[in-house]
């Protein structure tokens, strides 16, 4: 997990990231440890942990001033088998109420959110995602014969309420890029 300073309450922290093998949100006391509230995040089959909605959180932000926190990362479609992911963006309060929580990718790939920040000038929450799903890539036809076992990059800019705005790709056309481990990785 990842700790997080409240910028609007010095007295309380965060510990984000994965627990219990599901995305989880932990708000307590500086003082005393007490904590607040616990936020996992379930399957909404009602099916047992690991199942979940977001098995892992990669990346989050708390804008200053601002209520709520932005985060993503993915959920596996089959958590035993760990081998298909989609990428997820959430939004939540800090009460701990989830806002929205969106899944982008297709059942067969392995697609995750790796970055979120936020756009102040333009109240805009901005998204990093690695793709291998072909919905998630423009043109995709065109070149996968060079990278069909590669990733893309799609940053996602969305509105504070979750509705989308733009999406960019950026694909690697006949690159080998590895956006998680290598000499070569983002």
């Amino acid at each position: 997990g990842t700790m997080h300073q409240d910028p609007n309450d010095a007295s309380r922290m965060y510990l984000l990231g994965q627990f219990t093998q599901r995305a989880s949100v932990i708000k307590f006391s500086k003082s005393n440890m007490n904590v607040d509230w616990k936020l996992e995040i379930k399957s909404s089959s009602g099916a047992v942990a690991p199942a979940s909605e977001m098995n892992e959180i990669y990346s989050y932000v708390q804008p200053s001033n601002n209520e709520y926190l932005y985060a993503c990362g993915y959920k596996w479609e089959d958590p035993l088998q760990e081998t298909y992911r989609k990428a997820v963006t959430m939004k939540l309060s800090t009460d701990g109420e989830i806002q929205f929580l969106h899944q982008f990718g297709q059942a067969t790939n392995k697609d995750v959110c790796r970055s979120v920040t936020y756009d102040s000038s333009r109240r805009e929450v901005v998204y990093m995602l690695e793709t291998t799903s072909e919905r998630l890539r423009p043109d995709y036809s065109r070149y996968q014969r060079y990278s069909g076992s590669n990733s893309d990059l799609l940053i996602i800019t969305m509105r504070e309420s979750g509705s989308f705005v733009n999406g960019y790709n950026i694909n690697m056309d006949t690159a080998s890029v590895s956006m998680g481990a290598g000499t070569h990785s983002l």
